[in-house]
């Protein structure tokens, strides 16, 4: 609001909701901390269809697949949890990525997205023998996922006493 008085012009602070204010730092703290919290390590990419359906319909250990978006700074920070996960899995159960959409929200792949309902990212998807089984909306906490997990494969074998 600009008032002008005796040839002096005050401009006077905008009123902001603190709710914009917090979503401009959560904005930035995503985009610093998203970069810096990976391990270094991605999980394998799926590219097509065709891909998909060889490495996790047909695959016969469970299969979670993180359904991602370009640029995406929730999918970076629900990464590096998959990535731990897939080292912990390693020969009883399979990660991947999949990009759901593009950055202008166009799906890659209409039939995955179609097929399985996915419009939201990330979303992660537990397969089981081609099909669907559970899936986690922006869930970031392992837990979840090791959960599920255990109860599908057998504890990872034990080192022998020397």
């Amino acid at each position: 609001m600009i008032s002008t008085e005796k040839d002096v012009t005050v401009i006077a602070p905008v009123n902001r909701p603190l709710s914009a204010l917090a979503a401009i730092v959560f904005g930035a703290m995503l985009t610093i901390f998203a970069g810096g919290c990976t391990t270094g390590e991605e999980l394998t990419l799926i590219n097509n269809e065709a891909e998909f359906q060889k490495l996790v319909l047909e695959s016969k250990q469970p299969v979670i697949v993180e359904f991602s978006k370009d640029q995406c700074p929730t999918c970076v920070i629900l990464e590096p949890e998959l990535v731990k996960g897939s080292q912990e899995y390693v020969g009883r159960a399979k990660f991947y990525k999949f990009m759901l959409l593009n950055r202008f929200f166009q799906p890659y792949s209409p039939l995955i997205s179609d097929t399985y309902k996915l419009q939201l990212v990330p979303t992660a998807v537990l397969f089981v023998d081609g099909q669907e089984k559970q899936r986690w909306f922006m869930d970031y906490f392992g837990d979840t996922y090791r959960k599920a997990l255990n109860e599908l494969v057998d504890p990872p074998a034990q080192p022998k006493p020397q």
